[in-house]
């Protein structure tokens, strides 16, 4: 799972959005299963520009929470509780130097192994899933993706 914490109104984000897509194509290409993800945070919505304040229409308070959870569980080195944007996690982990190789984080073997099953009941989706590492740091999240 690859994760971007974005705002719209970031001047150097459009670059993290064009690496996010590198990730996805790159992988595929290797037949890597990937789950790519943007958050849009709402921290920025409260800038002044030029034009006026800037509200991304894709911004939410919940990704932000979800940001700082990152900010206190696993921070970046030397930046405890503090948000940065753009931002990118591969499965959690930050990327070293703001680098991405692709060798060391698609080919390593996980610590934990999640089983899951999923089934429907009327219209709602059940999932039960179980962790074979029973890790007090681990948070399970799960997301509702589509491709395209």
């Amino acid at each position: 799972m690859v994760e971007l914490f974005t705002p719209e109104g970031c001047s150097s984000c459009p670059k993290a959005d064009a690496v996010l897509n590198q990730i996805v194509r790159q992988a595929r290409s290797n037949k890597q299963p990937i789950y790519a993800l943007a958050f849009h945070v709402d921290y920025w919505d409260k800038l002044n520009t030029p034009h006026g304040v800037w509200k991304d229409p894709y911004s939410s308070n919940a990704h932000t929470k979800y940001q700082k959870e990152y900010a206190h569980k696993n921070p970046i080195t030397g930046r405890k509780g503090m948000l940065v944007t753009p931002q990118i996690l591969v499965d959690g982990d930050h990327l070293p130097g703001g680098k991405l190789n692709f060798d060391t984080y698609f080919s390593k073997e996980r610590d934990q192994q999640i089983s899951q099953t999923v089934h429907k009941k009327d219209s709602t989706l059940i999932i039960i899933a179980t962790c074979d590492n029973n890790n007090a740091n681990s948070i399970l999240c799960v997301a509702l993706v589509e491709r395209g």
